[in-house]
């Protein structure tokens, strides 16, 4: 995912198998697991993001990838995947101004 925008927003994912999360201050940039400024390992369940907290509210906006472990390589099977994001741009002191349902996103693998 990407934010090109200078505004504040939150970003929110639900996983049920454990993840990796790499966050880079750049719109333009491709974080992996060798280039990130943030990186939040064995993330499962919910976990929410605000960009202000983070110090990337700014003109170069920023990018998130995950890696999402849907391979029990011992047995060699597969997981049933579920990973849902939800993104919120702008708010007030009376809450989230604007909120867009950025993707949801669901694999079965």
């Amino acid at each position: 995912m990407q934010y090109a925008g200078d505004k504040s927003s939150k970003i929110s994912i639900a996983t049920n198998v454990t993840s990796d999360i790499y966050i880079l201050k750049n719109a333009a940039g491709d974080p992996n697991n060798f280039v990130y400024d943030f990186m939040i390992k064995n993330v499962l369940g919910n976990v929410t993001f605000d960009a202000n907290d983070l110090q990337m509210t700014s003109s170069d906006g920023y990018s998130i990838a995950m890696y999402v472990n849907g391979v029990d390589e011992n047995a060699n099977e597969l997981f049933y995947s579920s990973v849902e994001l939800f993104f919120s741009e702008g708010a007030s002191t009376a809450g989230l101004v604007g909120s867009v349902l950025a993707a949801i996103v669901t694999l079965s693998l």
